[in-house]
């Protein structure tokens, strides 16, 4: 079988929740959502979190 190379990239949005921070599953969804999004448009093959995110 023939080796074959594929150009992947991979970008990661990550957010966990803080104890004793009341943070709804919603809510949760939603800003590592927009962690991901931020990895994406910072140009790919990065990984993004809560402290990379502007309140």
């Amino acid at each position: 079988m023939r080796d074959l190379l594929l150009p992947l990239t991979l970008s990661i949005g990550a957010y966990s929740v803080p104890p004793r921070e009341p943070v709804s599953p919603d809510e949760a969804i939603r800003r590592a959502d927009a962690a991901l999004y931020e990895a994406k448009d910072a140009g790919r093959n990065c990984v993004r979190g809560p402290s990379t995110l502007q309140a």
